[in-house]
């Protein structure tokens, strides 16, 4: 039996910063989806590279959510999807999200210049 996931973004742009009376007040449209399998974690990312494999999940991986954790270094992050090398710096205290990815090859998380932690949260399914 597949477990549920729902991924939303909102975003919200204003003149003040309590971010009443918005310019802007916008909703991404959902991602709902049927997976029965998950990781969460807290990856400790240093410069030469920490691989996170997506071997344990069928041939697609349905999502990836990064957050860079740390204040003042960035990380590149390294995936391929549909057969394309793709390569994305994620600046500090920043987060990215990956709709999907080919679960035969692995994640990668590269520090600049000491390491970071970085929060994953992998959703797909396992055969």
């Amino acid at each position: 039996m597949s477990d549920y996931f729902k991924g939303m973004f909102r975003f919200l742009y204003s003149a003040n910063s309590d971010y009443s009376d918005p310019r802007v007040d916008t909703k991404t449209l959902e991602s709902t989806l049927t997976p029965n399998a998950y990781r969460h974690m807290v990856v400790s990312c240093l410069v030469a590279g920490t691989t996170l494999e997506l071997g344990e999940f069928t041939t697609t991986v349905d999502t990836i959510f990064v957050r860079n954790l740390d204040a003042t270094y960035f990380v590149e992050l390294r995936w391929t999807s549909q057969s394309t090398a793709n390569k994305q710096k994620l600046p500090a205290g920043k987060c990215f999200y990956i709709p999907a990815a080919t679960a035969a090859n692995d994640l990668v998380i590269a520090a600049d210049t000491a390491a970071v932690d970085c929060e994953v949260f992998i959703v797909g399914t396992k055969a």
